[in-house]
């Protein structure tokens, strides 16, 4: 049978996660003279990576309570996670953009707390 919030939520974090850890790797791999084409792959996951974050906001069902027990801590666990300057600043500002402003009152500690965990020259 059909799923629930927490069913969707998973299936979409995975897709989250891997699109992520793809998008990183990509900057380091291939040769130099490769380096345009692998640019413009990489924008283009980019772009998957921040439609994750848009379904995950956009999940019915989503409360603020979910948001900050499962939701905000499982995001920003893969932020830190990635290590790349980047995708670091892309997705803190995507997941600021991305989910509603109520939501991010009762978790700026939480959002806080992770960009102190940010490699260095993310602003």
């Amino acid at each position: 049978e059909g799923g629930d919030i927490h069913d969707a939520f998973e299936f979409l974090l995975t897709n989250f996660t891997e699109s992520n850890r793809l998008w990183v790797r990509l900057q380091h791999q291939g040769a130099v003279k490769d380096k345009a084409r692998r640019e413009i792959e990489r924008y283009d996951l980019r772009v998957l990576v921040g439609t994750n974050l848009v379904r995950l906001s956009q999940l019915e069902g989503l409360t603020q309570e979910f948001y900050v027990a499962e939701a905000l801590p499982k995001v920003l666990e893969q932020v830190v996670q990635c290590k790349d300057v980047m995708a670091q600043q892309y997705l803190l500002d995507s997941v600021i953009q991305v989910f509603p402003d109520e939501f991010h009152l009762h978790t700026l500690d939480q959002i806080l707390t992770a960009c102190t965990q940010t490699v260095p020259n993310v602003d």
